[in-house]
């Protein structure tokens, strides 16, 4: 797998590239303890070498790319935007299909409404976006717009790989069986790195106001006219099912998979099940994968 950097207005972004196929396929992952390899690290190994040309990218603040100081904000989504279109500039991406998970498909849907006639189709999976209020929604604006609630959660699971495989397997994976002490190694590394609490906070005081989340694109589903294939944990507790379906219901060529016995990370929990969608959506072919 191949590594490259870019250079953007908005600070350097790190890729991983594999294939040299004909099929373009540029893949963000979420928020939180993540990064584009702990995501699309299996997917990309499983893709075939000769269909695809796949990039997985570290968003601003993750992984290998740099964390701009005024990331956080009302910008937050439109300077991950001007990143990518950046991104993609200097890949001479066009045509290609765009995947995204949790705050990755906040940005993928941002960009294809900006710019439909690059993406050819949209896979949002477990999305950010969906949603118009959480659950306690003032209680948890209060609680996550201090920086030092984050912080500590970060400072505690640095400590404590327990307390990583609690979380992973609280709210993050179904099946107790792949919560493997290689993925708990995996995520407690990334929650090690310096300041990766800082980049959770800025996601979550970016996409909270104290009425309702943001974005909410309730009223911009009907814009996108490429195929959008909605890919949802059955078990999520962090996005809704039926928020997911409802969306799924109000795009013009929307179609929805529900993954079952996953949590919100169902992409790294059934990566199989990712590809054979991708296959059935693109080319058709669903089992003869690898």
């Amino acid at each position: 797998m191949n590594q490259l950097d870019i250079e953007t207005s908005c600070g350097k972004v790190h890729i991983y590239r594999k294939g040299i196929g004909p099929k373009k396929l540029l893949l963000l992952h979420g928020a939180g303890c993540d990064n584009a390899m702990l995501t699309w690290r299996e997917t990309m190994e499983r893709l075939y070498y000769d269909d695809y040309t796949a990039y997985a990218v570290d968003l601003l603040g993750y992984g290998a790319s740099e964390h701009p100081e005024d990331l956080a904000g009302e910008e937050f989504y439109q300077k991950h935007v001007l990143a990518l279109r950046e991104v993609c500039d200097a890949l001479e991406l066009q045509d290609f299909t765009l995947a995204g998970l949790s705050m990755g498909a906040a940005i993928a849907v941002r960009f294809a409404l900006g710019e439909p006639e690059r993406v050819k189709r949209l896979i949002l999976i477990d999305p950010w976006g969906v949603t118009k209020r959480m659950s306690f929604h003032r209680w948890t604006y209060r609680y996550l717009k201090k920086e030092k609630h984050m912080r500590v959660w970060y400072g505690r699971m640095a400590k404590h790989k327990w307390l990583v495989r609690w979380m992973i397997a609280y709210s993050l994976i179904g099946d107790r069986k792949k919560v493997t002490p290689e993925l708990v190694a995996e995520v407690w590394e990334a929650c090690r790195q310096e300041n990766a609490y800082k980049s959770m906070h800025d996601y979550q005081i970016s996409s909270l106001t104290k009425k309702a989340c943001v974005p909410f694109y309730e009223r911009d589903w009907h814009r996108l006219s490429m195929p959008v294939i909605f890919i949802q944990g059955e078990k999520d507790s962090l996005v809704a099912a039926e928020d997911v379906k409802r969306a799924s219901k109000a795009v013009p060529r929307g179609t929805y998979y529900e993954l079952k016995g996953c949590r919100h990370w169902s992409v790294r929990e059934q990566p199989e099940e990712f590809i054979r969608i991708l296959e059935e959506t693109t080319s058709g072919r669903t089992s003869d994968f690898h």
